[in-house]
């Protein structure tokens, strides 16, 4: 562990040895402690579950990498205080003070302690910023178009990232080069948060166009990714027309896109036919 990932580390075994009150009824200290420190080291686990929060947890999963002290602290607030700080400074951050009702609700069936605790927190507070829609009881900007890139800035700008840019259209396909350039921004140790319909990530989905809306006749951006190596056009390929496998974070896991090791290489066209672009930040 680097030294930031090992005061990370002291701070929730200092949380796991107090006792006292708690905030959350249904979440357990030593559960709790084990979930973090997993986190710590490995990020990637970070897991959305059944929360239609994909653009926040790619948020937090990188957040977590590069501020370890600062997410841990979150959580351990969150717990035994019942409110958190989300961010770098008072003037950009957010307090995040879950609702009564959120704290008494039920974890849902398999979701880690840590990742219910604080995207569901997140989520919560998200949604009284004015970037959500809902209807009927459904956040319709999550559930039909995932994330909204300005959820996605908000969280990014909280909790202290700079050089905030938006390359992408939740409701048009990018080019090629915007997608090249997301994964050159990846080498360069910024933090690039992808833009796609789910069907690029699935063995036996890749190959369609994401379709929603209106009898599904609409292109649709349904889900965001973290991008987590560059990406490169097949130079072996004569026709030039198809993409190497790359990697991104999703949902609790490091990724390879085409899904199938089989498939040494995603057609160009399938590609861009689920790919909406990226946002990249600077921690």
């Amino acid at each position: 562990m680097n030294a930031a990932q090992e005061r990370a580390d002291q701070l929730v075994k200092d949380f796991y040895a107090r006792s006292g009150p708690q905030c959350w009824p249904h979440l357990d200290r030593s559960e709790l402690t084990g979930g973090l420190q997993w986190r710590i080291r490995n990020p990637t686990a970070i897991n959305q579950g059944p929360m239609g929060v994909c653009g926040v947890a790619t948020v937090v999963e990188q957040w977590a990498a590069d501020d370890p002290v600062n997410y841990v602290w979150l959580a351990i607030s969150l717990f035994e205080q019942g409110v958190g700080y989300f961010g770098a400074n008072p003037q950009s951050g957010r307090t995040i003070r879950p609702s009564a009702a959120l704290k008494q609700a039920a974890i849902p069936k398999n979701m880690n302690q840590a990742d219910w605790l604080i995207l569901a927190s997140l989520r919560e507070s998200f949604h009284k910023w004015g970037d959500a829609i809902s209807y009927r009881g459904k956040t319709i900007v999550e559930t039909l178009y995932g994330t909204p890139p300005s959820m996605v800035e908000s969280a990014f700008r909280s909790i202290g990232y700079s050089h905030i840019d938006n390359h992408s259209d939740m409701g048009s396909t990018q080019s090629i080069n915007n997608a090249l350039d997301a994964g050159t921004y990846v080498g360069t140790g910024r933090r690039v948060a992808m833009f796609v319909n789910a069907n690029m990530l699935a063995k036996g989905t890749e190959h369609k166009k994401g379709r929603g809306g209106f009898l599904g006749l609409f292109s649709v951006c349904d889900h965001v990714v973290g991008l987590m190596s560059d990406i490169y056009l097949d130079v072996t390929d004569p026709s030039g027309q198809s993409v190497l496998p790359f990697y991104v974070f999703t949902w609790g896991t490091r990724q390879r896109v085409p899904e199938d090791p089989a498939e040494g290489s995603l057609p160009l066209g399938d590609f861009l036919d689920n790919y909406y672009g990226y946002m990249v930040a600077k921690f």
